[in-house]
């Protein structure tokens, strides 16, 4: 059975970003949908991190003149880049006292400096550099380099059906809400649905844990190997059958 999960091209991801590739043999970054263009941002373009336990958003400004319905695949960066050189002024004061700051920070700053106009190409090395830290080998590939045309969950099932994949490891956000779950039954593709909540670690000169935070966090606090084991901590798996959902452990 090879497993595919699906995924638009985000900002800096959180862990369960990171653990929805671990658990697959496919990922597929889904960059030639709508931009989710909500207030100040989306997941796209911006991350949570922590400081002294309190949250903010660390934001990578977009030139707003492209117009609104255009694919994440459009966007193209702001041509003031001086949000960079604040990032990274930030991110040191922040984490420069957690324990793996000397190992992670110059691999940080140099994807933060990245010198392109694209938001997919910026995003995506970035993504695939937070693999290989992590050591995540799961094949990666854009949506838009499968000449995939349908919508809503047939586009799902097609991209699946793309790369040969046989089951599709969902959000199960995506399973309560937009996503027609019968439909890969009827198509012979096995729904899988994912059921994640990154334990609790320690976070520098945070009272108490914060979740929802960028994966930056977990590398910059414990380190690579201790973060790529979170990835790995049994969670509930559900599978779709008939159109009921059966638990399953993994």
């Amino acid at each position: 059975m090879k497993t595919v999960a699906i995924h638009q091209v985000n900002f800096f991801p959180w862990l369960p970003f990171f653990h929805k590739i671990a658990a697959v043999d496919q990922f597929i970054l889904l960059d030639d949908v709508q931009y989710e263009r909500t207030g100040a941002g989306s997941w796209q373009n911006r991350v949570r991190l922590s400081q002294q336990g309190k949250e903010y958003w660390l934001t990578c400004p977009l030139d707003r003149s492209i117009p609104k319905t255009s694919r994440i695949m459009d966007m193209q960066l702001h041509s003031d880049r001086s949000w960079q050189r604040k990032a990274i002024k930030k991110l040191h004061h922040d984490y420069s006292k957690a324990a793996y700051f000397d190992e992670i920070f110059p691999t940080i700053k140099d994807l933060v400096e990245q010198n392109t106009d694209s938001l997919v190409q910026y995003n995506e090395k970035a993504i695939r550099s937070l693999c290989k830290m992590l050591d995540l080998s799961t094949k990666i590939i854009r949506s838009s380099e499968l000449g995939v045309t349908t919508t809503s969950t047939q586009r799902l099932i097609d991209l699946v059906k793309s790369v040969g994949g046989s089951a599709y490891y969902a959000g199960r956000n995506a399973t309560a809400t937009y996503q027609d779950n019968d439909a890969f039954n009827i198509q012979n593709i096995k729904l899988l649905v994912e059921n994640y909540t990154v334990p609790p670690y320690t976070q520098v000169n945070s009272p108490a844990f914060v979740p929802g935070l960028s994966v930056i966090d977990a590398l910059m606090n414990i380190g690579p190997s201790e973060a790529k084991k979170l990835l790995h901590s049994p969670v509930e798996k559900t599978q779709a059958e008939g159109g009921h959902l059966v638990a399953q452990v993994i």
